[in-house]
């Protein structure tokens, strides 16, 4: 690919796999259930973001928080 070595600044989330995933078998994205969006675009080089803003929960161990920084810089 393009993009092979490169790091993207990107906003992704794990939701994001799967749609990845179906799209690059060419499978049918199901739309009514899927809330992610397919990486193709930056694994491709055509764009430079799927989205706008990315969700972070936190989860929380034995009653504290655990952290967990937020990170920038997905490696394609």
């Amino acid at each position: 690919p393009q993009t092979h070595g490169t790091v993207s600044q990107a906003l992704v989330e794990a939701v994001d796999l799967v749609p990845t995933f179906l799209e690059t078998m060419g499978q049918p994205l199901p739309k009514h259930w899927l809330e992610g969006h397919s990486l193709r675009p930056l694994l491709e080089g055509t764009s430079s973001s799927v989205r706008e803003v990315a969700e972070r929960q936190d989860q929380h161990v034995l009653g504290a928080p655990l952290e967990m920084p937020l990170q920038r810089g997905v490696r394609l």
